[in-house]
């Protein structure tokens, strides 16, 4: 599983701003592959207040978007990035959306970072996740802006860059697993059952859930599994003491 965001935790904003009115500010972003969108980030400067909501909108033309997602921000305190996860949003690959935050007075921005020689000049590409430049961005242009009540922002100024991110996975996190018939599995359910995992029919695997599965544990609900040999059902299998094992032709199934 790989989880991307647009910019790391090192970088930031130069500038804090007070144009004395609420305000829309976004960022358009793409992905390459089915993704998954789990949280939303803004980016809280030195004289910032936390946004009063933040938004996920899939483009549908320059001006408007549709709402997928919506969350009321936490209280958050001190300079720096801040993520207010959301239920699981599935997104497709190629299709524009964009992270959006409504800033009550205080926002942060960079002049010129999506145009000429700033660092977003070209566009920022994390793996699957895709920050367009201005030049190739289709929501209004990249680094986006509205006055007012909560809107969907499509207003641009010298390539500013407002500062709101988006956190992305290429796995689903609302999966559970899934195991074939002609297949021999052993695993810790206490602990790892909440992975998503698809195996073909006929394929016989041993997995050490305390090494192999622990990387890729998302939240979902736990179905203890058993393993069924010859009829007989031996006990659970404790993590980080799996003797090898493999099987073939035998049902994995729930007690």
């Amino acid at each position: 599983m790989t989880t991307q965001r647009i910019w790391p935790a090192t970088d930031g904003p130069n500038t804090s701003n007070d144009d004395g009115q609420a305000i829309n500010v976004g960022t358009e972003f793409v992905v390459s592959t089915p993704a998954w969108v789990t949280a939303l980030r803004w980016y809280r400067g030195t004289t910032s207040v936390n946004p009063d909501s933040l938004r996920l909108y899939q483009i549908t033309s320059p001006s408007t978007g549709t709402m997928l997602a919506e969350v009321v921000s936490p209280v958050a305190t001190g300079t720096g990035w801040h993520e207010s996860p959301i239920t699981p949003v599935a997104i497709s690959a190629v299709t524009r959306y964009k992270s959006v935050a409504h800033m009550p007075n205080h926002y942060t921005a960079t002049g010129g970072y999506w145009a000429g020689g700033g660092p977003g000049a070209g566009g920022i590409v994390n793996g699957f996740l895709t920050a367009p430049n201005t030049g190739n961005a289709e929501g209004g242009g990249q680094g986006t802006f509205r006055y007012g009540v909560v809107a969907f922002p499509d207003g641009t100024f010298n390539g500013g860059n407002y500062w709101v991110d988006v956190v992305v996975t290429d796995v689903d996190p609302t999966g559970t697993i899934i195991v074939d018939v002609g297949q021999a599995v052993e695993l810790n359910s206490a602990d790892a059952i909440s992975v998503t995992r698809s195996y073909p029919v006929e394929q016989a695997v041993s997995i050490d859930s305390a090494n192999a599965i622990q990387a890729d544990i998302v939240t979902a609900t736990i179905t203890p599994l058993r393993k069924r040999v010859s009829g007989t059902e031996p006990q659970r299998i404790i993590a980080g003491n799996e003797p090898p094992f493999r099987v073939s032709g035998n049902e994995v199934g729930a007690p």
